[in-house]
């Protein structure tokens, strides 16, 4: 409609033609304008989420690659228990022998810490429920409540994750029946059981 208009207006029609003629072109050309605009956004949009899928999947790949050998790690430590068991308990009279057993351990240890194993050092420490797991609470002497008084097997953290929480025995305080203590009343106004 808007060219038969044009070429009427051009042939010479009527100025009133022309100025309708040129509304209709500027409304054509606003509604192109708002249709570009509309797909400009469109694409950004579709760029901006395609970017950040690829952030996301790169992110993903990166956490796999991490902590893809988490499973053997964690079946490792197992080994390497034994292991360090072994040798202290080893009796042999040959120290050749046994200095090429240790040494054989220290790198199989080692090859386990390059690939992210750390220990977690729990003697003395407070109890941590996150990186402990608590076998026996007993009281020890002169031990403040929660702290750690013996490791019964050693944990480890695969990178920054816990692969296997201490397992302690920690002390529940210190201890009242002493010499001194004893025949005195407790502070709730008991005697001491």
């Amino acid at each position: 409609m808007a060219k038969e208009t044009q070429k009427k207006a051009l042939k010479g029609e009527s100025v009133d033609e022309l100025e309708k003629v040129n509304k209709e072109l500027m409304q054509d050309l606003s509604n192109k304008n708002k249709e570009l605009t509309d797909t400009i956004n469109h694409l950004q949009r579709l760029q901006a989420e395609f970017q950040n899928y690829q952030k996301n999947i790169e992110l993903r790949t990166q956490m796999f690659k991490e902590y893809a050998s988490f499973e053997l790690i964690s079946k490792l430590v197992n080994v390497l228990d034994e292991f360090d068991a072994a040798i202290k308990n080893l009796k042999t009279e040959n120290k050749e022998v046994f200095e090429g057993i240790k040494m054989i351990f220290n790198n199989f240890r080692g090859v386990l810490e390059k690939e992210g194993l750390k220990e977690i050092n729990a003697m003395g420490k407070k109890f941590d429920p996150f990186n402990h797991e608590p076998i026996q609470k007993v009281n020890v002497d002169g031990k403040k409540d929660g702290e750690i008084v013996e490791e019964i097997q050693k944990g480890y953290f695969f990178k920054e994750k816990v692969l296997r929480p201490s397992r302690v025995i920690v002390a529940s305080g210190e201890l009242f029946f002493k010499k001194e203590n004893l025949g005195k009343e407790t502070k709730g106004g008991n005697k001491n059981e």
